[in-house]
Parts: structure tokens; C-alpha cells; sequence
């Protein structure tokens, strides 16, 4: 097994390595894969060509890596550097400003990506791309191994598919390299759960990693942000997992297995899918608003898919030229000769004369793929009729896996080919072939697929056909290793009779291959040696009509020209022909001819197939090896002059645009080249664009280049006609075109040449500023109309606004001043000061898109949402559609105002939420595989005690991590207001919480626990009491409610709603409780809280689907939720208690009495009847006081054992919760909102001494009943330890405030929510030392003493919120929180001197507030220096214990037992190593 794993990973290495043949020098030396000689061929670059050294582009083809991939990931690193990496949302570089993140095709999140963000950029595309084909090597390997396939031939299907001609001019794409990896991986995963369910049936079943695995895949590879690649890839999950499940149908003759694998299946691809949706939502979105649904007819897509003169280039990949082949071997002068020009006369510099473009029709697999696919082919057929006959006759002997029988000879494993999988990728190569040529066939995609239609590259199916063709070639080369290392002599491959057949067929076709390539070398060297004809025959072709004009044009002088070109690939197809060939022949030589040579099996077997793979590897590396540019990577560093003209005149005020204004044939600034250099265009160049700017710009100019995506320049003529006029455009004025990039003379008035070098640059003197204020507004029913009214009025004074009827359009106003100026500006969010003399409508140019969002602010105003007071900082306009495509608000009066613009689309933050609660799942899915597997049962006390610890400790820590992630969106999308009415209702509901709860579950617990035979008689009287103090509650609710009607600021109707809501969903959550204490009691805590953290994450789920677009139910909708879940949670405890609680507690009880009946001797010669009546009674099944009925003695005790327990929770929660209340009652919601941000993470911060004392609790306990002086030593060690924590995460919070409430609420709870939490986090140190001194007094005995002491903080609290909160308002209520704490610190203090020892306070907590004052000084200090925050946190907390270890702090008695302990522990390894 080991030398198995380390031969495997030998081949790892090899398969990454590879790569490195072709992109050594761009991924390790000072080269880069950037084609930055292709910018040369535009103007401005174009005039410095000949300065710098740059001729002929490389490869001219591939521009689209420095046009798009090279310009996207400039900005993402642009916003990374200027610490905004929420400005990657949107791009207002192209098209007048558009969604970024959401197309997809920057991969900013796709993991190898880092790379982009820590590397220079010249350089990351090449390690990138040398990493990434190198992971498609591997993933195609580790795919050919799960179809147990040798290693030999894993070798070669990696190979063929990484270093295809699909890959490898696909490095133009980076996303299309990254997308198309992962497939084989994925089905990997598909075929081991399908394998998993053949080999261990329904009833055993459980593929939780090959899911789980498979779902994270899924996820990386949407994350590459190809959307038609993804595309490929479910469509071929699909198929595959149909045609694998249809096998295990046939197989096992049954529907639950294929069932329960499908469900799986779906599964793994749902939650990677969801994992995804951070990519996948924004990218619907933004799809579902492009310009290419409809774009394209069926007929049209098919036209552009491959010609029939295609298949030449399946054996002949260059037969139709190569981009890169500026020069071309002269057979008959044995020189290479540079390409001067075509047939025509006219300059040619590159051969290259295909239909498609090379990129669009890379094919090209080698020779050797070829021919082992067919093989495969072969022998699958073959291998399928002899297992057919073998099911007849022997039906037993068929394999577990249906497809293959592993033995072991001559060291290869010998299997029957797997039919099933050749058959499948058979027919897929087959079908992605009559997709990839546009045949008929293809309209069940355009109409039978959603979304497919906008999919207008029918050529990307050779992305299926490389990976069937690649698994086929693995197949066939398995499949001769292991007959070869058979097959012993020619009288048994004769009677084996038509299992022979496919060896045969495979030999005849590598005699085939031999002759075929020694036929084309001999035609090679007959043109070498007698021109003539072959001249002749080149002209003929060259004048052949089939091909004649592109031959002519793109391709070639002469027929001399031509078939010199065309002799050398046939020179190349004969080399690697024949070396196939022979190598196929070789590999197949009778095994009598090796049989006397040395080595084991394994070596015999590389002998054998390496050949053919060196030949594969040298086949494609020929094909390949210099398509892609290993350019000087200085040429990236150099900026034309004409660019940094307009980087001088950028204007941080007042930014404008530029377009080009174009000859024929030229691409001056070409589309998205100024993008890196901080230029915005009208222009751009991707793949999706929004239909609203499609129809603006189509007013404005023909868009001749929509097919090509790209937004065209305005071009100087159309047709034979000049085209001045669209330069005179409003539509072009009104886009803010300041500048026009241009190689002609523009004559029109209002232009003026501003700069006249290697290009002329044009001021527009009429062009809009990017913002404006206009007096009136009319209105348009849709976009069409409103670029209709727009080109009737003046653009400076009306604007066109959608969506509002002409009734709501406010009168026109008459403002004497409209000034307007961008104050602040990046990409997704910017601020407009302006300054109006009357109401008026505030236009910006910048595309309208769902996701923007518009504040008002008096100006000089600083923060966002509202302040501690309650205060709006801000508030919300309206967002209109302007104009066609841009944005408006109405400014509703006159004055001095500051607008906030800001783009947070509800897609992302769905998106976002999908991906963290498919995480969540994921984790859930994996703990419960990991339990299933690995827990054997309790065992003993002490491993029950650790299990139901573990449980409870990991769930609460899981369900509080997903309920602060539900907050972030939570309160980002109800705002302080609507966050503080929901906080509003949920204190109410955990008051009467409390209170209708009781301390029943406690009591519950502790009774049951002792008798097991309660369980029922104590749910059901705990249920009864429960309800009726429920029903008792509701009017108290209605009372109080209504008191706070009477307040400042009385309850809206939604705040009263929605604790009715948590009303009812009280009732159920009380019963739940008390089902989840009888679950405690049997000592089952791992069903509850499963249950719990499944019903959070369902609820969180829901509640997010109820917050966002289209319901919208704000707060109600979660108290909805909750209701229902809670629901849901009372009938899951109920059914889980019933079936794995009491149900088997009951049999097993009544087994025991029926096996009394058995027993010799009854006790007082007593019955067997009256024995077991007795037995019966006492475990509560015959007696009704112990049955499952009311008994009203019971509930009595209950009430009189729970009430303490009940009214000391009650008092702490109302210690804890009164802030909110009286910010509700005294000022209004956001107040509470406001407060309720930072107090989460107090909340959170709460767990540290909770978990602690309990812990700690049952050791204080013990000490405290043996009477010795441990208790006041381990108090003294939880105390200073607690204490020590608290302090450095206090300061940590006081200089963190503002990024952490930045992240859970936004920036609408800045500052003041920071400003809270800085105040409150100062209270947890008190907070700290009042929880483990709280459990002290519980140790010994003094709980009616803590709940005096809670009364007078509650009245504390009570007191100085009322007094002070209405007059400073959430600041108030967070600073109370610390004289809050020490009003029960005191008397805490004071109990702990009376009833435990004397503590020496100063001396336990002096040493950490000093070494805090030296934490806080320098952390202070080196913020200050424009230190970053995080380093000088780091500076201050090492700081702070060294000053701790300085002023010995650890050196007290109480430490003594830690150091013990550590000591013994750093002892353990020696006592081990030494035994």
C-alpha cells in the first residue's frame, strides 16, 4: 500500500512538472504569458512599436488576455491595494459603469486566484496557468484511477486531456483553464458514491466524503467564473450519474438503491451549487438583464459553430495556419521564409486561413489519442458481448462493481474492460462532435435548455469530446497492458474466439498507423525531391473554390507557398503516425518475446506503455508548444504619452469619460486597454452586457460589434459615408465624453485638439458633468419611450424618469443655483456634495442597475444610519432609471446637501448568506458521517459524561456561529430601526420565556434522572403546568404592551404583530424544552441538540428567504418563522423521543417482567401476577398518578422546587435586557438597534465564562462540601484567569469597534454602535469575575443570597437607564453597563468575605490592570504612527504578558497546580519514549 501511495504521488509530481515544457520560461524565468506586444498593434502603442523593439504580435489572436483578464484583474488589485475590496462589486471603468464581481469571469474568488493578489501580475498568469493545467493532469489521473485503470494508463488519459488543443490555446482564457480542471474530479466523486452503492447496497450506504468532496469541487470550479463551462460540466455530471445509476438499476434489479444514490447525488451537487451562490446569484442577476437572450438565432449559432472542413484539423492541427506562424519552412530552400504577403498582392503576415479562428477550433489530441480511443472503443464492444455471455452462463461471477474483475499478472492488473464507461464516453464523444459542428441536433439545446439560447459557441462541446477521447485513450491503453501481460501464446487467443477480436482489430489498426505515417513520409519526400507536381497541385488548391478566397487572402502567395506549408504538418502527421504505430506494435509483441528479461511485472508494464505515452507527450507538445507568447514583460510598464495626457486631467471633482473615434480597420485606445490606468470609457469589451446600455448606445451609433461583445467606438464613417454627426449627439454628451481618442481630423465645432501626438485627443466642450441638477422631470412608461422623450427636450434641464406617473411627478421648480461636485468617489460608492437654491432632480450619468442605493444628508454631516439618540443621520431617496440608463433622485428641498450613493445588491448578500449556510450544512453533513462512523456508545460514566459534554458544548458554539452570521445580514438588511424592534419583541418573548418555562426543565431533568419511570408522569404535568402558565401570560403581555403604548414613542403595528407572533411560538418552544429535558434526564443530549442546530440552520434559511426580495416581511416574517420552527422542532423532539427514548425504555422494562415470570422462589410466596402488577405500577405503566396524566400534587412541588431557580434566571435576564427596554420605551427603535450591534458581541464574548464555570463548577462543589481551603484557591485561579482574558479582549474591542461593527451591521450603525461598544466591552471584566463568583455562592449553598444581590442590580439598572438613557441615549445605556456590574460585584465581594475567605482584591487584580495600561498606551501609540491596527494590537498584547510574567503574576500558590500539571505533561513524552 505504500509503495502504491508513493508511486502515485511520483506521478503527481510528474503531472505538475509537465507544464513547466511549455510554460517554463513565463512561470519561472523573466518572461510573461501578458501578449503585451498585441497592445503595439492599436494606436497609441502602435507609434512606439519600432522605438521598443516590437514587430509582428506573436499571436495577435489572444489579445483578449491583455484586453479583458489582464484589465479585470487590475482593478480587483486597484481596490485591493486602496483597502476597499468591496469596490470589485462594480466596475465604473466600462460601459458607463457595470456589476464586476457578478460576471464572474475575473475568478476573484476562485482560490488559485491568490496568486493574482500576492505575485506581480506579469508573472502570476504564468505560474497560474502552469499550476492550473498541471491540477487538470492530476484530476484526469485520479479519475482514471477510481475507474481502477493502471497508472500507466492514468498517465497518458492526463496527458492527452491537460495538454490537449483545447487547453492549451484555451490560456488565453484563464477562467476556461480554471472552469474545465475540475470536471474528471467530479465525476470521480459521482463513480465512487455510484460504486459505494453497488458494493454496499441501500442498507449500508453512506457517501457522505465523495459528497462532500464533490460539493466543495463543484464550488471551486463555479467559482472560476466560466458560466458555459459550468454549463458542460453539470450537463456531463448529469449524464454520467443518469447512465451509471441506469447500470445499478440493471444490476440490482430494484428502484430504492437508484433512489437513494440519485438523492445523494443531487445532494453533492445542490450544496455545491449553494456553496457557489456567492457567484451564482449576483451572475443571475446580471444574466437575466443582458443584451445576448434573443440576441442570436438557432440558425445563426449553428453557422458559427465548426464547418465540415473542420475534421482536417483533428489529424492536421495547423493545417489551416496558426496565429503565431509568421514565417514558414521552405522544403526546397531548406530556409524558414517570413510571410510578406497573399495571392492577392496585398501584406500578409501571418498564415492563417481557417473558418474558425484557432482558438475556437483547437481539436487537436495526437495521434496516439486517436488511436488508443479507438482501441478503447474496441475492446469495450468486445468487452461487453463477452460479459454478457458470462452474466448467462455464470451470473455469479460477475464483480461487485459490474464492470471490471481484478487479478493480478505479470505485476498489471488485469481486468475485463469496463463496458458501461466506454459506452458512455463513447456516445458523449460522439454527441459533442454533432454539437460542436451545429448540426440539427442541436436545436434540443437552444430550445430545450434554460438560458442556453444566450450560449452562441457551439465549439465549446469539444471541451466534453477532450475528456470522453482522453478517458477512452486511458481505457485502451489499460486494456492492451493488461491482454498483453495474458495472453501467452497464439492457441489459446484462438479459442478464446471473439474475445480475440478486439486485440486483432487494435493490431490492425497500429499497422494502419504505421502505414499511414510512413505514407505521408514518403509524400513528404517526394515533394522534397520532384516539386513540380506537387507545385502544381498546391496552385490547384490554392484556386480550389471550396477554400480559394481565404486561402488566398490569409493564407498564401503561391502553390509553392502552400504546399511547402501544408508538407511539413503532413511531415509531422506521418512522424507521429508512425511512432504511434510502432509503439502500439511494440506494446503488443507476443509476452514470450519478454519472457526471459529481468524485471518484476510493474517495470515490464512501463517498458511496455512508455513509448506511446513519450510519443503522446511529444505529439502534443509539437502542437503546442509555441502558441502562447513568452513576451518581455518590461512592455507592460510602459505608458503612452497620450494616456498619461488624460491621467493628468482627471479630476477627482468632476470625472469624466472618453470614447474613440475610429478609422477603418482601426481599434484606436482599444476597447478596455485605458482600464488599468484609472480611465473610465463609454466603450467595453465582455462577454455580458446590460441590455439597458445596449439600447442607449444603439440611439446614439450602430453597434456593429455586439456579436463580438464589445460596445464599438464611433467610427469615422459608415460605409462610404462620413459620420461626423454621431459625434454631435446629446446621447454622447449626456454618457460625460470629455474626450475623444482619435487618428483623424475632427472638424465639428465644440471639439477642440488638445493634444497632437501619437494620436490627437479632443476635448468635447458640450459634455455633461458625470453629475447635475436639473428643475424638471416627465415621465416614461419604459425604456424605449424614454430615450424616445429624451432626444425631444434638453437633457440639462428635464430629465426622463421611469417608473413614476405623471401625477406623482413633482411641479417644475426654479432653482437660481445648481451645483453639484463628487466629494468622495470609489467604485460602489461615492458622495455628491450639491448645493440647490429650490428642489430639483440630482442626475448621474453612471448606469442604472438594481443594487444602488441613494442617501440624503445635510452636508458636512458625517456617519451613516442614526444616531445613539435614535437620531437618522440620513435618509433614503428614491432611485430612478434616468434618461434611458442612468440615476436620479428628487431632491425635495432646497439647501445644502451631501448624496451618498452606494451599490450593495441584495443578490451578493443572498449570495453570500447561500455559501455560508451550504458551509454550515456541509459541516453538519460531515459531523454526522464522522459520528456514525467513529461513535461505538457510551461505554462507561465517564464517556457518557464526555459525549453529552462534547455535544452540548460544540452545537451551542455551532448554533451561536450561524445566528451571528445571520445577523450580519440580518441587521444589514432591517437597519438599526427595524433590527431594534426586532430586539424589542425578542427581550419580551425571553422574559416571558422565562417565566412561562419556570425552571421545569431543571427540575425535570434532575427527577427523571434519578427514576427513569417519571419520564412521562413528569413531561406531561411539566407540558400542563407550562401551558397554563402561558395562557396566564398572555393577558400580562397584552398589559404590558399596552404600557408601552403609552410611552414617547409608542409601538407600531409591526412591533405588535410580531410579539404575538413570539406568543405563539412560546407555547411551542416551552414544550420543546420540556421534551429536550426528558432527552437530557436518559442522558441523550446528542438528539436535542442535533435537533437544535438542524432547526437553526432551517430557520435562519427561512428567515433569510422571508427578509430579502420578493417578500420582504422585514421582523414580522422572522417572528413567522419562528413560529413554524418551532412547530416543526416540537413534532421532530416528539418522534425521536417516542422512538429512541421512551419506546425502548418501555419494552425493555416490560422484557425484564415478562423473564420475572421465570424465576424460581417469589418473594412472600407471592404470585407471578402480583409481582408483575407491582413492577408494572412502579415504572408508571398501571398506576394513573405515574402514567402520563395530570396530577395537580406533582405540579405543587414543582412549582414550590422551580420557582428560586426561575426568579434568579428571571432577574439576570432583566439585568441584562432592561437597556433595551427602556431605549424602546424612552426613545425609539433604532436606539435599541444601535445598542443591540455592540451588545451582540458581549454576547458572543459571554460564552468564555459560561463554559468556564461550568466546568469548573462540579470542582468547586466537591471543595466546597469537603470544607477545605482548595475552593478558595481554584476561585482565586478562575478568578485571576478569567479576569486575565477579559482585559486584552477589551482592548482589543476598544480599538476594533469600528471594523467589527463594520462587518456585522454595516456602516449604517457607524460611529455610534462603535462608539457603544468601546464603552460596554469595559464591562466584561466585571462581568467576568461576577460569573465564577456567582457559581462560588452556589457551591456553598447561598443562592437566596444571589438573588437579593440580583434585586439590587436590577434596581440599579432599572434606576439609572430610566434616569439617564432618555437624555443620552444608547452611549448612556452602554456605559451603564459597567456601575451595572459592579452593583453586584459588591455584594458579591462582600458574601465571598463573609461565607468563603477574605479576598486580597487589590493584589489579584492590580498586576493585569497595570500590564492593560501598558497594553492600551502602546497600542494607542503605534496607531498613532500609522502602524496597522492588527500589528499594533499584536505589539500591545505581547506587551501586555510580558509585563504579567515581569510583575510575577503566575507565581501565586493557586498557579501551582497549573504548573504541576504542565510539568507532568512535558514529562509524559520522555516517560513514554523511554518505556
Amino acid at each position: 500500500m505504500r509503495s502504491s501511495r508513493k508511486a502515485d504521488a511520483l506521478v503527481f509530481l510528474a503531472l505538475l512538472l509537465l507544464p513547466l515544457l511549455w510554460f517554463a520560461p513565463q512561470a519561472l524565468g523573466n518572461k510573461t504569458l501578458l501578449p503585451a506586444d498585441n497592445l503595439f498593434q492599436y494606436p497609441p502603442w502602435q507609434s512606439y512599436s519600432e522605438e521598443l523593439g516590437v514587430g509582428i504580435p506573436y499571436n495577435a489572436l489572444i489579445s483578449d488576455l491583455v484586453l479583458e483578464n489582464l484589465q479585470w484583474k487590475s482593478l480587483i488589485v486597484d481596490a485591493l491595494a486602496a483597502g476597499k475590496p468591496a469596490d470589485i462589486l462594480w466596475n465604473p471603468r466600462s460601459f458607463a459603469g457595470v456589476p464586476f464581481f457578478a460576471a464572474g469571469q475575473q475568478s476573484a474568488a476562485y482560490p488559485l486566484s491568490l496568486l493574482f493578489y500576492i505575485m506581480p501580475l506579469w508573472r502570476a498568469y504564468g505560474v497560474f496557468t502552469w499550476l492550473q493545467i498541471g491540477l487538470a493532469a492530476v484530476c484526469m489521473y485520479l479519475f482514471m484511477r477510481v475507474l481502477r485503470a493502471g497508472r500507466m494508463a492514468a498517465f497518458l488519459a492526463g496527458i492527452a486531456y491537460a495538454f490537449s488543443g483545447f487547453f492549451i490555446v484555451s490560456v488565453n482564457f484563464t477562467m476556461v483553464i480554471a472552469a474545465a480542471a475540475w470536471l474528471p474530479l467530479l465525476l470521480a466523486c459521482i463513480e465512487m458514491v455510484v460504486r459505494k452503492l453497488e458494493e454496499g447496497g441501500a442498507s449500508n450506504f453512506l457517501p457522505v466524503p465523495y459528497v462532500a468532496l464533490g460539493a466543495v469541487v463543484l464550488a471551486i470550479q463555479i467559482l472560476a467564473g466560466h458560466v458555459e463551462i459550468t454549463y458542460y460540466t453539470l450537463m456531463v455530471m448529469g449524464l454520467f450519474a443518469l447512465w451509471r445509476l441506469a447500470a445499478v438499476l440493471r444490476r440490482l434489479r430494484s428502484w430504492r438503491p437508484v433512489v437513494r444514490g440519485g438523492a445523494w447525488l443531487l445532494i453533492m451537487v445542490s450544496l455545491g451549487v449553494a456553496l457557489g451562490g456567492v457567484q451564482i446569484l449576483p451572475l443571475y442577476e446580471l444574466v437575466r438583464q443582458s443584451f445576448r437572450e434573443g440576441s442570436a438565432t438557432l440558425q445563426q449559432v449553428r453557422d458559427w459553430a465548426w464547418p465540415s472542413r473542420q475534421i482536417i484539423t483533428f489529424l492536421l492541427p495547423d493545417f489551416y495556419g496558426n496565429p503565431t506562424h509568421h514565417a514558414y519552412y521552405d522544403i526546397w530552400q531548406r530556409a524558414i521564409v517570413p510571410v510578406t504577403q497573399n495571392a492577392l498582392g496585398q501584406p500578409l503576415t501571418t498564415i492563417d486561413w481557417g473558418v474558425k479562428n484557432y482558438v475556437e477550433g483547437g481539436n487537436y489530441l495526437g495521434i496516439a489519442t486517436l488511436v488508443l480511443a479507438i482501441t478503447g472503443v474496441l475492446a469495450g464492444v468486445g468487452g461487453y458481448t463477452k460479459s454478457r455471455g458470462q452474466t448467462a452462463s455464470r451470473p455469479e461471477a460477475r464483480p461487485a462493481g459490474g464492470d471490471s474483475l481484478p487479478a493480478h499478472a505479470a505485476g498489471c492488473d488485469r481486468r475485463t474492460v469496463r463496458p458501461a464507461h466506454v459506452g458512455f464516453f463513447a456516445i458523449l464523444a460522439v454527441l459533442s462532435l454533432l454539437f460542436a459542428f451545429g448540426t440539427p441536433l442541436y436545436a434540443i439545446l437552444y430550445y430545450g435548455l434554460p438560458g442556453y439560447s444566450q450560449l452562441h459557441s457551439a465549439f465549446r462541446w469539444v471541451f466534453p469530446y477532450t475528456l470522453s477521447m482522453a478517458a477512452l485513450a486511458g481505457f485502451g491503453l489499460d486494456w492492451l497492458l493488461s491482454q498483453r501481460a495474458a495472453r501467452k501464446e497464439e492457441g489459446q487467443r484462438k479459442k478464446e474466439g471473439l474475445a480475440s477480436a478486439p486485440w486483432r482489430l487494435a493490431r490492425l489498426l497500429a499497422w494502419l498507423s504505421v502505414v499511414a505515417g510512413a505514407g505521408a513520409l514518403l509524400l513528404f519526400v517526394l515533394s522534397v525531391l520532384r516539386p513540380d507536381p506537387f507545385i502544381a497541385l498546391g496552385e490547384r488548391l490554392l484556386n480550389w473554390g471550396f477554400w480559394s478566397d481565404l486561402a488566398q487572402s490569409r493564407g498564401f502567395s503561391d502553390g509553392a507557398m502552400l504546399w511547402s506549408y501544408e508538407a511539413v504538418q503532413i511531415a509531422r502527421f506521418g512522424a507521429m503516425a508512425l511512432l504511434t504505430g510502432l509503439g502500439l506494435l511494440w506494446l503488443m509483441r507476443p509476452a514470450e518475446a519478454t519472457a526471459g528479461r529481468r524485471g518484476s511485472g510493474a517495470r515490464q508494464v512501463f517498458l511496455a506503455g512508455m513509448p506511446l505515452v513519450l510519443v503522446l507527450l511529444l505529439d502534443v507538445w509539437l502542437a503546442g508548444r509555441g502558441f502562447n507568447p513568452a513576451a518581455d514583460s518590461k512592455l507592460l510598464q510602459f505608458t503612452p504619452r497620450a494616456i498619461e495626457f488624460l491621467q493628468s486631467q482627471l479630476d477627482p471633482a468632476q470625472p469624466w469619460r472618453l470614447t474613440s473615434f475610429d478609422g477603418p480597420d482601426e481599434k484606436v485606445l482599444n476597447a478596455n486597454s485605458a482600464m488599468r490606468y484609472g480611465l473610465e470609457d463609454v466603450r467595453g469589451y465582455d462577454s455580458i452586457i446590460p441590455r439597458q446600455y445596449v439600447e442607449y448606445m444603439r440611439r446614439l451609433h450602430p453597434q456593429g460589434e455586439l456579436l463580438y461583445n464589445r460596445i464599438a467606438a464611433i467610427y469615422s464613417q459608415l460605409g462610404d459615408q462620413p459620420n461626423h454627426g454621431a459625434l454631435d449627439s446629446p446621447l454622447l454628451d449626456l454618457l460625460g465624453v470629455r474626450y475623444v481618442v482619435s487618428t483623424q481630423p475632427i472638424p465639428n465645432d465644440g471639439y477642440a485638439l488638445v493634444y497632437d501626438q501619437e494620436v490627437k485627443v479632443y476635448e468635447n466642450t458640450g459634455a455633461f458633468p458625470r453629475a447635475f441638477v436639473v428643475p424638471q422631470a416627465i415621465s416614461a412608461t419604459n425604456q424605449a419611450e424614454a430615450l424616445d422623450r429624451l432626444q425631444q427636450v434638453d437633457p440639462g434641464q428635464v430629465v426622463v424618469i421611469e417608473g413614476l406617473p405623471d401625477d406623482q411627478i413633482p411641479p417644475a421648480a426654479s432653482p437660481q443655483v445648481r451645483e453639484a461636485r463628487f466629494s468622495e468617489r470609489g467604485n460602489r460608492e461615492y458622495f455628491i456634495d450639491v448645493n440647490v437654491s429650490d428642489q430639483g432632480w440630482l442626475v448621474v450619468t453612471d448606469n442604472y442597475f438594481d443594487g444602488w442605493k441613494a442617501y440624503l444628508r445635510p452636508f458636512g454631516v458625517e456617519g451613516e444610519g442614526v444616531t445613539a439618540g435614535g437620531e437618522s443621520v440620513e435618509q433614503q431617496l428614491t432611485l430612478y432609471r434616468a434618461d434611458g440608463a442612468f440615476r436620479a433622485v428628487y431632491l425635495p428641498q432646497a439647501g445644502q446637501w451631501t448624496v451618498r450613493f452606494v451599490y450593495s445588491p441584495r443578490s451578493m448578500l443572498l449570495g453570500v448568506y447561500v455559501t455560508f449556510l451550504a458551509g454550515v450544512t456541509l459541516l453538519l453533513l460531515a459531523g454526522w458521517w464522522a459520528w456514525k462512523r467513529y461513535y461505538k456508545g457510551e461505554g462507561s460514566e465517564v464517556g457518557t459524561v464526555a459525549k453529552n459534554s462534547a455535544v452540548q458544548v460544540v452545537m451551542s458554539l455551532f448554533n451561536r456561529g450561524i445566528d451571528f452570521a445571520f445577523a450580519m445580514l440580518r441587521l444589514r438588511v432591517l437597519s438599526p430601526e427595524g433590527e431594534g424592534s426586532y430586539v424589542f419583541a425578542i427581550t419580551f418573548y425571553m422574559i416571558a420565556e422565562i417565566v412561562t418555562r419556570f425552571g421545569l426543565g431543571t427540575l425535570l431533568t434532575r427527577d427523571v434522572a434519578f427514576e427513569r419511570g417519571r419520564a412521562r408522569r413528569y413531561l406531561t404535568n411539566v407540558v400542563t403546568l407550562r401551558s397554563l402558565l402561558w395562557i396566564i401570560s398572555l393577558p400580562v403581555m397584552a398589559l404590558a404592551l399596552l404600557l408601552f403604548q403609552r410611552s414617547p414613542t409608542p409601538l407600531t403595528n409591526f412591533e405588535i404583530q410580531a410579539v404575538g407572533l413570539f406568543a405563539a411560538a412560546l407555547f411551542f418552544a416551552n414544550i420543546a424544552d420540556a421534551l429536550s429535558s426528558v432527552f437530557m434526564a436518559f442522558e441523550k443530549m446528542e438528539y436535542p441538540a442535533a435537533s437544535a442546530t438542524a432547526v437553526t440552520v432551517a430557520k435562519v434559511a427561512l428567515s433569510a428567504l422571508v427578509l430579502l426580495p420578493p417578500f420582504n416581511l422585514g421582523f414580522v416574517g422572522l417572528a413567522g418563522v419562528a413560529v413554524l420552527m418551532n412547530v416543526v422542532q416540537v413534532i421532530w423532539l416528539w418522534i425521536l423521543l417516542e422512538r429512541k427514548v421512551l419506546g425502548p425504555a418501555e419494552e425493555a422494562t416490560k422484557r425484564e417482567t415478562i423473564s420475572a415470570r421465570h424465576l424460581d422462589g417469589h418473594p412472600g410466596g407471592q404470585p407471578e401476577a402480583a409481582i408483575s402488577a407491582r413492577h408494572f405500577e412502579s415504572a408508571g405503566h398501571l398506576d394513573g398518578r405515574q402514567s402520563g396524566r395530570i396530577d395537580w400534587a406533582l405540579q405543587r412541588y414543582m412549582l414550590r422546587e422551580s420557582g428560586p431557580l426561575m426568579l434568579n434566571h428571571l432577574l439576570a435576564t432583566v439585568f441584562w435586557r432592561i437597556s433595551q427596554l427602556v431605549l424602546r420605551g424612552a426613545i425609539n427603535p433604532a436606539a435599541v438597534g444601535i445598542f443591540s450591534a455592540g451588545i451582540k458581541y458581549i454576547d458572543g464574548l459571554n460564552v468564555i465564562p459560561a463554559y468556564f464555570t461550568a466546568a469548573i463548577f462540579p470542582l468547586m462543589s466537591r471543595y466546597a462540601h469537603a470544607g477545605s481551603d482548595s475552593l478558595v484557591k481554584a476561585y482565586r485561579l478562575a478568578l485571576q484567569l478569567l479576569f486575565m482574558a477579559a482585559l486584552p479582549i477589551a482592548v482589543f474591542f476598544t480599538f476594533a469597534a469600528t471594523p467589527l461593527i463594520q462587518i456585522l451591521g454595516g456602516a449604517a450603525y457607524l460611529p455610534d454602535s462603535a462608539i457603544a461598544l468601546r464603552v460596554m466591552i469595559w464591562s466584561i471584566p466585571i462581568g467576568f469575575i461576577n460569573s465564577v463568583t456567582q457559581y462560588v455562592l452556589i457551591a456553598v449553598h447561598k443562592q437566596r443570597f444571589l438573588t437579593g444581590a440580583f434585586v439590587i442590580g436590577v434596581l440599579f439598572a432599572a434606576i439609572s437607564n430610566w434616569v439617564l438613557v432618555p437624555k443620552y441615549g444608547a452611549i448612556a445605556a452602554a456605559a451603564l453597563l459597567i456601575p451595572a456590574e459592579l452593583s453586584l460585584f459588591f455584594p458579591f465581594a462582600w458574601a465571598v468575605h463573609r461565607y468563603v475567605a477574605p479576598m486580597p482584591w487589590l493584589a489579584l487584580l492590580g498586576r493585569p490592570l497595570l500590564a492593560t495600561v501598558v497594553n492600551l498606551v502602546i497600542v494607542w501609540g503605534l496607531e498613532r504612527m500609522g502602524v496597522p491596527l492588527l500589528l499594533a494590537l499584536l505589539a500591545g498584547f505581547i506587551a501586555y504578558c510580558a509585563v504579567l510574567f515581569v510583575l510575577r503574576s503566575f507565581n501565586g500558590e493557586e498557579f501551582a497546580v497549573l504548573r504541576s500539571y504542565a510539568e507532568r505533561r512535558l514529562r509524559r513524552p520522555a516517560r513514554e519514549a523511554a518505556t
